[in-house]
């Protein structure tokens, strides 16, 4: 991190501040914003002969006292925030400068590095005359700032009776793609703004402008400096990675328990959980571009596309979600919720063998029970996935579960009150439901379930690769099922069959065997150092 050491003038110790001063915008917040009260504590010298005078000299040190209370106030921003760093749970988001000057360059108006397109901006290529490395005519004024410059609330003309004052997102925006302030008018044609030209021996080769931002956040990584660097974590400074960092260390440090992983995917989502013990849902209500859900204690903010799990006068508790982004599920006592659709087993829940994952639905499906050559029962039901693969799946069953000193699942399920051999196919029902056989027979035993849906993540939202994480956190005997819900922006076209006209699309398939390779000329024995044979089995679909 960084360290800032400054010398205080002697008065500053006997100052009254308020320990909120970083938060409020009041005027005067403290000792530091009344010249007079800095004079008091100079001493009576010049409390008594110049707190009391008019002219220019009182001025001439009422505006020395002025300078130093800027420099003190800085100082002390900048001990407060050395100090909070000790801590991962205080340590400060971003450092902030009272007053920062913004220096602007007309040579660099509207130069490349505001001016190319970037990705992910927004831009249509090949529409409107964008191009790749090509600038672009922009109606905006743009110039380059820090890369560390994150926000910047006002810009002034001066630090003292500022006769300009411009507000971000009405007369500027900080583009941070492009690491740009884009200004609504050109800062060089407003008389109101100091400028000076810069010469070159005798001629003037440019022109500068000085503004000053008020309280602007620069990112000096303090979370990744400090603590994230141990998990190898480097993201750009928020609060939503502070909640992550703070939540892996939290599980790593005392160990896991429901708590982080909810903090942790609330990062992750972006998607805020209920933050009290204890608050009452008032109101739900969409201002046309979040939605807003308002307790007796807290607001809360969404994407508008989020549906809210909670109704008015709603009792919710920490940790509870608000909204379907972010939900979670588990299956300790066997409970199966109709909010989940389906649960896909992969690789690892199932042994090896198996081309691709298998589903299972939350819905009632077709039991078949039969008998085989043995003479033991067999019972299957329709499972999603490749046909191969749930064939070999019901065959491992079978036979694993017939073998010497093992109960097939036939006997496991057997509904008769006298359990003597294998029950015969009648007695089973005609259908049943896989997902609440898969939970109330195998997930029950330490499994949960997080559900998010991926289109109505926060605009803060970390990104669903930081899940990975979670893998240092998810003790041995526990199962975390990730269920993540795709949002499609149009009607789902299901293909089941070959199409019937243009307004039914569909698919057809044709198979055909393509073989990998074909040799035809001879290879000297000498360039063969590897005899041993490889069968390589490659599937897919052919666009």
């Amino acid at each position: 991190m960084r360290l800032w050491v400054a010398v205080c003038p002697p008065w500053a110790a006997a100052l009254t501040l308020s320990p909120y001063m970083l938060m409020e915008f009041t005027f005067p917040q403290d000792d530091l914003d009344r010249s007079q009260a800095l004079l008091s504590l100079m001493g009576s010298y010049w409390n008594n002969i110049w707190g009391n005078n008019e002219g220019g000299g009182a001025n001439l040190v009422i505006t020395y006292m002025d300078a130093l209370q800027l420099l003190a106030k800085q100082t002390l921003q900048d001990t407060r925030e050395v100090q909070d760093a000790v801590s991962r749970l205080k340590v400060p988001i971003f450092h902030e400068e009272n007053w920062h000057l913004l220096v602007l360059k007309e040579s660099e108006l509207n130069d490349e590095q505001t001016s190319l397109p970037r990705y992910g901006g927004g831009e249509t290529y090949g529409v409107g005359g964008w191009r790749y490395g090509v600038p672009v005519v922009r109606p905006t004024f743009n110039w380059p700032v820090d890369e560390e410059l994150r926000e910047a609330p006002l810009i002034l003309n001066r630090i003292t009776s500022a006769s300009l004052t411009l507000t971000d997102g009405v007369d500027y925006i900080l583009d941070l793609p492009r690491r740009a302030v884009s200004f609504r008018e050109n800062p060089f044609k407003n008389p109101l703004v100091p400028t000076r030209e810069i010469f070159q021996g005798n001629q003037v080769v440019d022109r500068e402008a000085a503004l000053w931002v008020f309280r602007g956040q620069f990112d000096f990584e303090y979370m990744y400096e400090q603590f994230a660097y141990i998990l190898q974590l480097r993201l750009r400074s928020s609060q939503e990675f502070n909640n992550l960092v703070n939540a892996i260390l939290d599980g790593l440090v005392r160990g896991t328990s429901q708590r982080e992983i909810e903090l942790g995917f609330s990062a992750i989502t972006g998607t805020p959980l209920t933050l009290e013990p204890q608050e009452t849902i008032e109101v739900v209500a969409d201002d046309g571009e979040n939605l807003l859900i308002v307790s007796d204690l807290t607001v809360y903010r969404f994407p508008n596309n989020a549906d809210a799990v909670v109704s008015v006068g709603d009792t919710v508790k920490a940790g509870d979600p608000l909204v379907d982004t972010l939900q979670f599920f588990e299956f300790n006592r066997g409970q199966l919720s109709d909010e989940l659709a389906a649960i896909t087993t992969g690789r690892g829940f199932i042994t090896e063998g198996f081309l691709s994952d298998i589903t299972w639905v939350n819905e009632g499906v077709p039991l078949t029970a039969s008998v085989d050559e043995n003479g033991r029962t067999r019972i299957e039901w329709e499972l999603g996935g490749f046909p191969g693969d749930t064939q070999e799946f019901w065959d491992r069953v079978h036979e694993e579960g017939t073998a010497d000193g093992a109960m097939s699942l036939a006997q496991l399920l057997d509904p008769r009150t006298t359990k003597v051999g294998d029950p015969p196919p009648s007695v089973f029902p005609s259908t049943i439901n896989p997902l609440q056989f898969l939970v109330a027979n195998v997930l029950r035993n330490n499994a949960y379930l997080v559900k998010v849906r991926t289109g109505r993540f926060g605009e803060r939202a970390l990104g669903m690769e930081q899940a990975r994480l979670f893998r240092k956190l998810v003790p041995p005997h526990t199962v975390m099922i990730i269920l993540a819900e795709l949002e499609f922006a149009d009607e789902p076209v299901i293909l089941d069959g070959p199409g019937l006209d243009e307004t039914k699309p569909s698919y057809a398939e044709d198979a055909e065997v393509f073989l990998g390779m074909e040799i035809s000329e001879t290879i000297p024995v000498g360039l063969v150092t590897d005899r041993t044979v490889r069968l390589t089995q490659i599937a897919g679909r052919c666009q």
